[in-house]
């Protein structure tokens, strides 16, 4: 419950002035899940946190996140989040 309501939070913080602070939330979120093997919030605070990298043309940060995110898709073979994690990214 509490790293949906990170997740969450992080989620309705993404405002031009709030980006430090989704971030830092997506960030707390992803380290959380890790720790608690929760592969759905792991991938989703990571792709969250690819587009935050992305928004700042942080190309590099952003290809990490997202190699976290599907190595979280592939370990816990949930390749049906993989077009979820797509249609995130169509978004940029």
């Amino acid at each position: 419950m509490l790293l949906a309501l990170l997740v969450q939070f992080g989620g309705s913080a993404a405002h031009p002035k709030d980006v430090d602070r989704a971030g830092a939330m997506f960030a707390e979120s992803s380290a959380a899940a890790a720790m608690y093997a929760n592969a759905d919030m792991r991938i989703l605070s990571e792709s969250e946190l690819a587009l935050l990298a992305m928004d700042r043309g942080r190309w590099t940060e952003a290809a990490e996140h997202l190699d976290v995110a599907l190595a979280a898709i592939d370990e816990h073979r949930m390749y049906d989040y993989l077009a979820g994690l797509l249609a995130v990214l169509d978004h940029v």
